[in-house]
């Protein structure tokens, strides 16, 4: 049985910030994410902060290049 199947995931994102530095750019947002067992377990709540940094490739397409995340367990 995979994740999916014995989680139901919900992630909400707000983008707080784009920046684009010629052929580099990075996005900041601040993530909610629940995780809920489908068992019926307590459901799990995380929030934080993600940046990605994108490079911009000859054909013109912006592909992810580094991504963190600083997401903890709501209290």
């Amino acid at each position: 049985m995979t994740s999916h199947e014995q989680m139901r995931i919900c992630c909400t994102s707000e983008l707080e910030e784009i920046v684009v530095l010629g052929e580099v750019a990075y996005t900041r947002s601040r993530d909610a994410l629940s995780v809920t067992p489908r068992n019926g377990e307590k459901e799990a709540q995380l929030v934080g902060h993600r940046m990605t940094v994108y490079r911009k490739q000859r054909d013109g397409r912006w592909l992810l290049s580094r991504e963190v995340h600083t997401l903890s367990a709501v209290a």
